[in-house]
């Protein structure tokens, strides 16, 4: 992205701002919503004018679990029905101010106890689990121990000449679609997803050389993320339109998910760690080849849905963005990622450009 915009310096200036986006319909958010809604007064058929429709089947859901409590108030005809908070405690207290997750793990010194700070519990496996050199506060630490049913996270200082990233198993499902379309030659569509991810290890790499020190394994619970998720379906056709043999299909689309999402804060308000990507040679519920970006908030924020909307553009911007760069086979500045859980490998750039060249041409 910083590689694009040197390139197109007037976008600085010119383009207008990306849109900012929450899914108030994401039950990660409307609900808790709908709980503290309740603590200050009980919900009532005006509500609707804020959640028009989704009011109901909040309550419902939320009577279900004995979180709200259905009641009549009023006399003879002139009687309505409120939704009266029946939990414990106050649900302000649970929501976190920086994720929908609906949790945190505590950071915590090893030498004495005192609180470092906190990690979304959704990415506590990927960036605290042990082994883990974790930066916090232009500080860095190593990861003595993660326990996940306590919430906690026991951290050493470090002397900073290392730094590691996770190795992951990731695989998706395609639960519904929503929606589809096809920009030029490639079939999209957007709906909601299931991300498995198992941290399998982690790689240590020298801070100033990037040598690499080696993979250690490792064998953590896998988590599941249900949200959302737009994707390329490339049929058989338009690999061969875009020239690419078999061995080469792997790389090609992972240096092409790498590219997209490296791009994507260009056109909503996002960080490409907002956003996650699976890319597949088969993709089971689609019969395809496929790249898939997701929204990385549980149930999604609405990012999926805007980058539905902006795909010829995004996809555009992203081949622009491959093809300018002067590198040979790939680099931080086109298809590599720092975030990538699978060590930058495979990856084709020349492929990935080709993919999207003829996923853009004309039917």
């Amino acid at each position: 992205l910083d590689q694009w915009l040197v390139r197109h310096p007037a976008a600085l200036f010119e383009r207008p701002p990306e849109p900012a986006v929450v899914s108030v319909a994401n039950p990660a958010i409307f609900l808790p919503q709908l709980e503290c809604a309740a603590t200050e007064r009980p919900l009532t058929r005006d509500d609707e004018r804020f959640w028009p429709a989704d009011l109901d089947e909040g309550v419902r859901r939320l009577a279900a679990a004995d979180q709200l409590v259905v009641r009549h108030r009023g006399f003879g005809s002139r009687t309505e029905p409120i939704a009266a908070w029946n939990g414990t405690g106050w649900p302000s207290h649970r929501i976190g101010l920086r994720s929908s997750s609906g949790g945190e793990i505590v950071l915590l010194a090893a030498q004495d106890g005192r609180r470092i700070g906190t990690v979304d519990e959704a990415q506590a496996a990927t960036m605290v689990h042990p082994g883990a050199v974790y930066l916090h506060q232009g500080l860095t630490w190593d990861v003595v121990s993660l326990d996940v049913v306590e919430k906690v996270a026991v951290l050493a200082p470090s002397d900073g000449l290392t730094f590691t990233t996770p190795r992951l198993a990731v695989s998706l499902r395609i639960l519904s679609s929503d929606r589809s379309g096809t920009i030029g030659a490639l079939p999209i569509g957007l709906g909601t997803i299931e991300i498995h991810r198992t941290v399998t290890g982690f790689q240590t790499f020298d801070t100033r050389t990037r040598t690499s020190y080696g993979v250690t394994p490792l064998r953590l619970a896998p988590s599941i993320l249900r949200t959302r998720g737009v994707w390329y379906c490339f049929e058989q056709n338009l690999i061969e339109a875009a020239g690419l043999q078999p061995r080469a299909l792997p790389g090609s689309l992972h240096a092409l998910e790498h590219a997209a999402i490296g791009m994507l804060p260009l056109f909503l308000i996002c960080d490409r760690w907002d956003v996650g990507g699976v890319s597949t040679a088969l993709q089971d519920e689609l019969k395809c080849a496929s790249v898939t970006i997701y929204d990385g908030s549980p149930g999604g924020s609405g990012i999926a849905e805007l980058a539905f909307e902006r795909v010829e553009e995004h996809l555009a911007a992203t081949l622009e963005a491959i093809e300018a760069c002067s590198c040979q086979s790939g680099c931080p500045s086109c298809v590599q990622s720092p975030k990538c859980g699978n060590g930058n490998e495979p990856l084709d750039k020349r492929g990935a450009a080709c993919l999207a060249r003829a996923g853009l041409s004309a039917s």
